[in-house]
């Protein structure tokens, strides 16, 4: 028998095995006995993802809605969507009844506008809680306790095993080491500079953050647990000429494990300002913020970068707070779903004129809402993704 014919009946046999006695039962009867070991599909499971408010986004994942049991990084230029991006998030995971740790490191998010972002009723979710640490170590501690007593309540059957929980970290810039705080408070910025290490300091933050990360990869695992990083971005000097005309001329701040451990990243900015109104009269009724996945590892990319997108409202046109209406008419027009040209459309026997009467249209009724997105996430690729810890 010829190299190329034992090859071809090799393959056909790993196919095809042949009797009791073929090659791949006698491999299943050795792996059987290693230790530690299990079946890879037992191991390797399909990404879980929970559904968000945000439909564009949810497309743009390809597993239908934020990965769990992992890290997600979230970055952009100051004021132009990361904070609402996590809350819209954090509103996603309590819609379906799963815990929430937010830790508002940054010390500037008032409950007040989270009540208006999110509504009373989800603010008062007896599943979200948060936490204002005065440094890493403390941050540390209590993102560990949450993490696992998820994973305990699990366990031991008092939450339902589909119950997932999200830990936010708005931001990792506003979480110094202890002993630097320390060095600070008894030697003084004179001595030791601003960041209490001799111009050292980004460096040890890197090094802890990347230790803590180590920590939590498997401890999310283990615990089904999600886990979004707010970086902080920054003007990188020594850009050359290509990235400041493409606008990558940044860095993200927390060192390399950030991102290198993150399953997806995303980049966050305005896209333009919403508005109302003719040339010579318009008011500001909104914003359109880009979220620009350009790190993936849990879905196929269409390009090197993916663009989503999410509407929020000022309160002049729709109450304040996510414009959910315009999130999903926006993906329903593109995808043939709404009909018409020009400033006319219609779905069904609806007819709007104008994007933002159809937005005011659509918020006045919910149901009309929700059987036009159920329409649009119907046309979703979803890849592999498993459907057992959806939001409603």
């Amino acid at each position: 028998m010829s190299r190329r014919a034992r090859k071809d009946a090799s393959v056909a046999e790993l196919v095809q095995p042949r009797g009791k006695d073929s090659r791949l039962e006698a491999m299943a009867k050795v792996t059987a006995k290693m230790s530690g070991w299990l079946p890879a599909r037992q191991v390797l499971r399909k990404v879980r993802a929970v559904q968000t408010i945000f439909p564009q986004f949810d497309r743009g994942t390809r597993v239908g809605g934020l990965p769990i049991d992992r890290i997600t990084t979230i970055h952009g230029p100051s004021g132009e969507g990361k904070t609402l991006l996590t809350l819209g998030l954090i509103k996603s995971f309590l819609i379906g009844h799963h815990f929430v740790a937010h830790v508002d490191s940054e010390m500037t998010t008032p409950i007040t506008w989270i009540e208006k972002v999110m509504g009373f009723d989800i603010s008062s979710h007896p599943g979200y809680v948060a936490m204002r640490p005065g440094c890493m170590e403390e941050a540390n501690d209590g993102v560990r306790e949450f993490l696992t007593r998820v994973g305990d309540a699990k366990t031991k059957g008092i939450m339902p095993p589909e119950t997932t929980g999200l830990v936010v970290i708005d931001s990792l810039r506003k979480l110094p080491p202890r002993n630097m705080l320390a060095t600070l408070l008894k030697e003084g910025v004179e001595k030791r500079g601003a960041d209490g290490m001799r111009g050292r300091g980004a460096q040890q933050r890197a090094a802890l953050n990347a230790q803590w990360l180590d920590e939590l990869v498997p401890l999310l695992n283990q615990t089904g647990c999600g886990l979004v990083i707010v970086a902080r971005e920054t003007e990188d000097p020594e850009a050359d000429s290509m990235a400041r005309r493409y606008g990558t001329n940044y860095k993200v701040g927390g060192g390399a494990a950030v991102i290198y451990d993150s399953s997806l990243v995303a980049r966050i900015e305005r896209a333009r300002w919403l508005y109302q109104g003719s040339e010579d009269d318009k008011n500001v009724i909104g914003e359109r913020h880009r979220v620009r996945v350009w790190k993936t590892k849990v879905g196929g990319k269409e390009d090197k970068v993916i663009d989503c997108y999410f509407h929020t409202s000022n309160g002049a046109l729709i109450p304040e707070g996510f414009d959910r209406a315009r999130d999903v008419f926006e993906l329903a027009r593109e995808m043939g779903i709404i009909k018409g040209e020009g400033s006319h459309f219609h779905w069904g026997n609806r007819k709007w004129h104008g994007e933002n009467q159809a937005v005011v249209k659509l918020t006045a009724e919910p149901d009309a809402l929700a059987e036009l997105e159920a329409k649009v996430r119907a046309g979703f690729v979803v890849e592999g993704a498993t459907a057992e810890v959806e939001g409603g």
